[in-house]
């Protein structure tokens, strides 16, 4: 099943195998500038056929409801890929949560890409996964990553000391949430 959103400047779908060089060449373009907040990975990573790996569970958790990646494309040049946000870990039952990633290409940063494609892709985190909350952790010195979040609607909840090992190293992170009724904008602080 393919999801495909279009934006004013962006398109968000699932990957297909016609992407894996688009998407090891945006990985190989971004190593350096994604290394300081992101796990450290293996040489393999790099390469079509780990691409091709990730691809295959990326599809099965999708199919499952566990997880949904979505890949984003400049509109003008619909098949470079500049980023990525996945909707990952959820869990069912009275939870009914999970948690949101995104990275976008260092050529982008700033010009608010990130935030449109977020505002297109959280409808289906709710709607079509039918989730209850969303959940967001960012190291305290990505003021890029925060600002998104807070212009979202994502609340600060709190520090996670030493949460991830991110470049080899335990950094805390700040943890934020959204829950549908935020979304709708039917729910505020002290109801």
């Amino acid at each position: 099943m393919t999801i495909r959103i279009e934006t004013d400047r962006l398109i968000l779908r699932t990957g297909a195998s016609e992407d894996l060089g688009e998407i090891v060449a945006y990985f190989l373009r971004n190593q350096s500038f994604l290394a300081p907040f992101e796990p450290t990975q293996p040489t393999a990573f790099f390469t079509k056929a780990a691409q091709k790996e990730l691809m295959k569970n990326d599809l099965l958790e999708w199919r499952e409801g566990w997880a949904l990646r979505l890949w984003l494309f400049e509109k003008s040049r619909p098949k470079r890929v500049i980023g990525s946000i996945r909707f990952s870990s959820v869990v069912r039952g009275a939870f009914q949560s999970c948690f949101l990633g995104y990275r976008l290409d260092r050529d982008f940063e700033r010009q608010g890409m990130m935030t449109e494609g977020l505002t297109a892709a959280i409808p289906l985190a709710f709607q079509q996964l039918h989730l209850h909350r969303i959940e967001a952790n960012v190291m305290p010195n990505n003021q890029a990553s925060r600002r998104v979040l807070e212009k979202l609607g994502f609340r600060e909840e709190g520090l996670a000391k030493r949460y991830l090992k991110i470049h080899g190293e335990w950094e805390d992170h700040l943890h934020y949430a959204m829950i549908i009724e935020e979304w709708k904008g039917e729910w505020k602080d002290g109801n």
